[in-house]
């Protein structure tokens, strides 16, 4: 009785993996993430064998849209199913299932298919999408949309890839096999094996960065990030590499500019453009950036010096420069530490570039100098020379010293703004040795 009953379950074991393996069921991952077609492998089917015709219930949620659609077991991409069918441009079969397409996304439509011989001697595959079944391979415009027909098609495996943004709503797919024929002609039918069939909605994407040039130099990336974009701009530089999820452009001054990006040419995802708007305010010292280089001091008559600063900027309507700070040192320590000292500007002043009239004193020993345009404005692009009063040389014999100075530059612009930068120069000046006469005894 024992011997009956193991005998019985196994017997049952078997059986059950025989209908397993008849079924053809599999619940492996459906071919890609985020795949909007169910069962795009085509391993969740329940014919009895290879050839039979699928219906509405045994390759769910696959049925026939019209004739008669089968299920080959005999050959897939990836494994062992696949839907094949024949067709041209009058007749043939389709398989379909609801998948709710949504106007305005972009899809990516990924699939395997081959050609299987036949009297035409190749063999196309169209992908619909519509409202309602379709009946026939036609497609009515205003409720059929083709989404995309490969090339011909090759004796082996390969894999294909539409782009497709719907103009409208459509809730289903419909798979065909088709060819270059418009004729209800068996003999001009051809064959095709479809499988792995992925849809995926590309998620839209964006430039995020300043929405102005007001920066002068901005990053600007793509959201979501992708390192494949290829990165170009309009009134502006791109500083760094043109590739990558990210750019750094330089806007030209004064206006705004574009940012474009573009993916390699497999990409479903659509360019990226984003306009930048011009600064809507002004951009303090962007245009009218201050430079300045001082060439040698010259020496005058009772520690005075003549300064020379050569400042580039941009048309102004005044000029100033304000001494901040004189600090005098030596060269060696026995000779005194490092203090401040009061250094202004002398009474008497060198004339004014051409263009310019100053400078000028606010008040006496000023540590500020003015110039003012001759008229409107005036280039500043040249030097600007001015006096200043130093201390006499302190330290004693042999300890020679430095006298630092740094200058606040302020230019204003027609515009009212105002750019300034801060430059120091040092003059170095020796010690004063006394000679004295010493009458030395004479001897008798």
């Amino acid at each position: 009785m024992r011997a009956t009953n193991i005998i019985r379950v196994a017997a049952l074991l078997l059986l059950a993996a025989a209908l397993s393996s008849n079924a053809q069921t599999n619940t492996q991952t459906n071919v890609c993430a985020n795949n909007v077609v169910q069962n795009g492998d085509i391993v969740n089917a329940t014919l009895p064998s290879s050839g039979s015709d699928i219906n509405a219930t045994n390759v769910p949620p696959w049925k026939p849209a019209y004739g008669s659609p089968q299920l080959d077991t005999s050959q897939g991409c990836h494994d062992k199913n696949s839907i094949t069918m024949w067709g041209n441009q009058a007749v043939g079969e389709a398989v379909m299932q609801s998948v709710a397409f949504q106007a305005g996304k972009t899809y990516q439509i990924e699939f395997c298919a081959k050609y299987r011989d036949n009297k035409v001697g190749y063999a196309n595959v169209q992908f619909r999408a519509s409202n309602g079944s379709l009946t026939n391979p036609s497609c009515p415009a205003g409720t059929c949309e083709v989404i995309g027909t490969t090339p011909n098609l090759t004796a082996n495996w390969d894999t294909y890839r539409f782009c497709w943004t719907p103009k409208r709503d459509y809730d289903t797919l419909t798979i065909n096999t088709t060819n270059g024929i418009n004729a209800d002609d068996g003999n001009k039918v051809s064959w095709s094996n479809v499988d792995d069939i992925c849809i995926i909605v590309i998620p839209a994407a964006t430039i995020t960065g300043p929405a102005t040039s007001c920066t002068g130099t901005a990053t600007y990336c793509s959201n979501p990030a992708n390192p494949n974009y290829t990165w170009t701009v309009q009134n502006g530089t791109i500083v760094g590499p043109a590739t990558g999820a990210c750019v750094m452009v330089h806007w030209n001054a004064p206006a705004g500019g574009h940012v474009h990006a573009d993916l390699p040419p497999l990409s479903c995802q659509p360019p990226l453009d984003l306009t930048v708007r011009d600064c809507p305010h002004p951009i303090c010292c962007r245009d009218n950036n201050v430079r300045v280089q001082f060439g040698d001091p010259a020496a005058r008559a009772g520690n005075v010096y003549t300064i020379t600063p050569i400042i580039t900027a941009g048309s102004a309507t005044t000029v100033k420069a304000t001494i901040l700070s004189a600090t005098r040192s030596y060269s060696l320590a026995a000779c005194g530490a490092a203090a401040p000292v009061d250094v202004y500007a002398a009474a008497a002043q060198p004339p004014a570039p051409a263009g310019w009239i100053g400078p000028a004193l606010p008040v006496t020993n000023s540590s500020q100098l003015i110039w003012d345009a001759a008229g409107p404005s005036a280039p500043v692009s040249g030097s600007f020379p001015f006096d200043v009063q130093l201390p006499p040389v302190t330290g004693g014999r042999f300890c020679n010293e430095k006298i630092t100075i740094c200058v606040l530059f302020e230019v204003t612009s027609p515009d009212c703004r105002t750019c300034s930068v801060t430059s120091c120069f040092t003059i170095a000046r020796r010690a004063v040795i006394n000679y004295e006469s010493i009458e030395v005894p004479k001897h008798n």
